[in-house]
């Protein structure tokens, strides 16, 4: 759905150089849960700094001051309000009792606009159904855990917010959404995210920052942390029985029991359950394929990039891919689906693709003559080469390439460019792009119908 991210570094021992690093990877590996914008939240001096973008979090650029202490971060999947009016991008900024505070938040509120109403909350060119739990703190008058815990209490939906208020206070406030929290006690730092999977996957690029020991913190549902800036945390709680609302829907429960409620028609029951399984964390991004025995199946795997949901194409990312595959597949001649990007080195292609005999089929000759050998002035460094990698779909299940083989009837290619070009401008810089064209080239002039 969305990813909050951050670090409260209390101790004061981390440099510009390192904050920087720390808060572009925590804000990098938070792209799994949202790419369409990216925001910060700091304080520095007297002033309460957002900075946010609707640009990935790799697109961004942070420059944060030496002295600043909290940064309370979020990457977004747009569910209400355009990303491209900026105002509608976390984190938002609130004003209480003339103190500012900024606020990110993670799910999908179902009683926003019932609010509004019923609190007569003043109009707002703000799109988002999480502005209202802005307007509602401002409302209060105060920032705290009593008018925190009072605000949660009047949500529905599902969600997990971060107030970094004016005295450099960060509240954490743990609904039903996922949330982690480390604790470094050396360096008297704090990091967190969404979930233990994106922070352990930020701390394998940032080991040399934070180091030492490390604790987890546990933030339960329910849960009001507050981290202060001498390093010390207060405590509240809320009651979360209110969040898990089960009028509208046939929800299955444990064995062979059910709630039977009668269904929101027209696909609203299985928007919302995605909608819900995605605050957890389940995303699947694997797509369809057929396994030895021939029988229609998909990845189940529980890595960070593709959380296990039900069933296939559960993210948005993949079900919007599939669809558009199937709205620009061709009845006529033959169907080539090529999945560019980079950069690890790898071409898997059909085991078909016009040579059903070997793996060195059409595509990837084409691909490999192309892109080997490397430029010159870069053959010392190349150290891995095509062969290196699976080069058969079959050792690729749950991939797209595989998926438009076996369901779709197309020849199908993963192509990853070198892995010693890091940057899209190494890849001008060398002529790829123009090796990449004449691939594509060779491909609609030399194939096989």
């Amino acid at each position: 759905m969305c990813c909050l991210f951050g670090f409260y570094d209390y101790g004061g021992t981390l440099s510009a150089k390192q904050k920087n690093r720390i808060i572009s990877a925590l804000a990098i590996s938070s792209e799994i849960r949202g790419t369409d914008a990216t925001g910060i939240a700091y304080r520095t001096g007297t002033k309460l700094c957002i900075y946010k973008r609707p640009f990935p979090a790799r697109w961004m650029r942070f420059r944060l001051p030496a002295e600043v202490k909290a940064v309370m971060g979020h990457t977004r999947m747009t569910t209400q309000g355009s990303e491209m009016q900026n105002c509608n991008n976390h984190p938002f900024y609130g004003v209480a009792d003339g103190s500012a505070f900024a606020l990110a938040h993670n799910g999908i509120l179902s009683n926003d606009k019932l609010l509004r109403l019923e609190k007569k909350l003043p109009a707002s060119r703000i799109e988002t159904d999480s502005f209202a739990i802005v307007q509602l703190l401002e409302q209060a008058g105060t920032i705290d855990l009593d008018t925190l815990r009072i605000t949660s209490e009047l949500l529905r939906g599902s969600f997990t917010y971060t107030v970094l208020d004016d005295h450099e206070r960060l509240y954490i406030v743990r609904g039903n959404n996922p949330f982690c929290l480390y604790h470094f006690p050396k360096q008297k730092v704090y990091l967190y995210a969404s979930t233990k999977e994106i922070l352990n996957y930020a701390l394998s690029s940032i080991r040399k920052s934070l180091h030492g020991p490390v604790e987890e913190v546990a933030v339960r549902e329910g849960d009001i942390l507050c981290l202060l800036p001498d390093g010390g945390r207060s405590k509240g709680t809320f009651s979360v029985r209110h969040l898990y609302d089960l009028r509208a829907y046939d929800w299955p429960l444990s064995g062979t029991q059910s709630v039977r409620v009668q269904k929101v028609s027209g696909g609203s029951y299985v928007r919302e359950l995605k909608n819900l399984a995605c605050a957890f964390g389940y995303m699947n991004r694997s797509f369809q394929y057929k396994n030895a025995a021939g029988q229609v199946s998909f990845d189940i795997s529980n890595t960070p990039r593709n959380y296990t949901g039900p069933e296939a194409n559960w993210c948005k990312e993949s079900e919007a891919l599939k669809a558009f595959i199937d709205s620009h597949k061709s009845e006529n001649g033959v169907n080539v689906f090529i999945d560019t990007h980079g950069y690890t080195t790898q071409i898997i292609t059909s085991a078909s693709a016009r040579d059903s005999s070997n793996h060195n089929s059409v595509l990837y000759n084409i691909f490999s003559k192309i892109f080997l050998p490397v430029p010159s002035q870069d053959v010392s460094s190349f150290g891995e080469t095509f062969a290196r990698y699976a080069t058969e779909y079959n050792n690729a299940p749950g991939y797209v390439a595989r998926y438009v083989h076996d369901l779709q009837g197309m020849d199908g290619c993963l192509f990853e460019f070198p892995g010693i070009y890091t940057s899209a401008g190494q890849i001008f810089d060398r002529g790829l792009h123009t090796r990449y064209i004449q691939a594509i080239t060779n491909i609609l002039t030399t194939y096989p119908r």
